[in-house]
């Protein structure tokens, strides 16, 4: 008997495929991602909600991504979290005072939305990923560090290989390391064009 390997590798990176409609999930063990920036001009409604200072209204920014706190029940679409008046904020509180075991899974999670491409399926294109604070916190790390730089970014940028352990505790899940950038590829220079403003408020409406 002899197998077809092409053809049993080939449906296992469908049966792995981690970006779907436009979001991507890290799958168990490796992941390996490109970031992109994005651009957003400042209005008077992100003043007022305390999202950009007063100093940058009308000006265009360039943004990595977006933190977005939201809840999360079984079934159910992820909501907002807009203040403590959240009916859903409250049945957290009122879980953790009692010491509820169930209270951590009804707080708030924070994430950090950004543009990626999944670089071992590019054909997905640029897909929306809502990073957990450790990853990004790493990634964000690579871009501050000067010997690094937002050169790190984009279409000529670097890769960030996750390796995600479901079974682990905390930020124990998920470690993050540049990719030798020997081994990074160009990616297409149209990418650039697809990426999205987290910040419009069409966009948002999605990321909930």
């Amino acid at each position: 008997m002899v197998l077809d390997i092409g053809r049993i590798k080939r449906k296992q990176k469908q049966s792995e495929t981690k970006s779907r409609g436009g979001f991507f999930r890290c799958k168990e063990g490796r992941n390996v991602i490109r970031v992109f920036p994005f651009q957003h001009k400042v209005t008077k409604e992100d003043v007022k909600s305390g999202t950009f200072e007063k100093e940058l209204l009308g000006k265009t920014v360039t943004e990595i991504d977006r933190q977005v706190t939201r809840f999360f029940r079984e079934g159910g679409k992820p909501t907002f979290f807009r203040s403590e008046s959240d009916p859903l904020y409250q049945e957290y509180a009122a879980a953790k005072k009692k010491g509820s075991k169930n209270a951590r899974r009804l707080g708030p999670t924070s994430h950090y939305v950004m543009n990626i491409v999944d670089v071992e399926n590019p054909e997905m294109g640029i897909v929306e990923f809502a990073a957990p604070k450790s990853v990004y916190h790493e990634i964000i790390g690579y871009v501050c560090d000067p010997d690094y730089g937002e050169d790190v970014l984009g279409c000529e940028g670097r890769d960030f290989i996750i390796e995600y352990d479901a079974s682990a505790e905390g930020s124990d899940k998920y470690s993050v390391k540049i990719r030798p950038e020997s081994k990074c590829e160009k990616l297409p220079e149209s990418l650039e064009e697809k990426v999205k403003d987290m910040y419009d408020p069409e966009v948002e409406a999605n990321l909930a």
